[in-house]
C-alpha cells in the first residue's frame, strides 16, 4: 500500500476489527434475567453483572429473547396444568371400555360367569359401597360354610 502516488489519502483513522469478541457475554447462553444500567446522557448500556459497555441492539435483543423464552415456559406450564386438570383417573376404566366397545365388535363380558352382556341389557346401576359390603358378606358366608 506504500507504493500509492502521493495524490491518493490513506484512511487510517478507522480500523474494523473483527476478530474481537464481544465484551458482554452474561446472557448468550444462560437462561437468567438480562439486568443493564442505561446512561442517557452517554447513550451506554451497561451490563450490571460484569460491568462491560453492551450493544444497545445486543441490549434489546437479550431482553427479548429472555422475554419469549419466558412466555415458552408460560405456555409449556399452561398446557401442563390444563393436562393435569383434564385428568380423571376414575375415567381411565370408562374411556377404556368406550374405546374397546366403539367398533360394534366387542362387548363387555360377566366377571363372574364370563358371559357376554349386550349394551341393551345394561340398564341398572347401584352403588360400589354397597356392592363392596354385599361381597364381603357373602365372601365371609361362604368361609363359615
Amino acid at each position: 500500500m506504500d507504493d500509492l502516488p502521493k495524490n491518493v489519502i490513506k484512511f487510517t483513522t478507522l480500523k474494523i476489527n473483527r476478530g474481537k469478541e464481544k465484551h458482554c457475554t452474561c446472557y448468550e447462553y444462560n437462561r437468567v434475567w438480562p439486568q443493564y444500567d442505561v446512561d442517557s446522557s452517554n447513550r451506554e448500556v451497561t451490563c450490571r453483572r460484569c460491568g462491560e459497555i453492551v450493544d444497545p441492539f445486543d441490549a434489546i435483543y437479550n431482553l427479548a429473547a429472555h422475554g419469549e423464552r419466558l412466555e415458552n415456559d408460560v405456555n409449556g406450564l399452561y398446557d401442563q396444568a390444563v393436562e393435569l386438570q383434564n385428568y380423571k383417573p376414575w375415567l381411565l376404566r370408562a374411556r377404556e371400555f368406550e374405546r374397546r366397545i366403539r367398533g360394534g365388535e366387542m362387548i363387555p363380558s360377566c366377571p363372574h360367569c364370563g358371559k357376554g352382556i349386550l349394551l341393551d341389557e345394561m340398564n341398572g346401576y347401584t352403588n360400589k359401597e354397597r356392592e363392596l359390603q354385599r361381597r364381603k358378606f357373602q365372601k365371609g358366608n361362604e368361609n363359615e360354610d
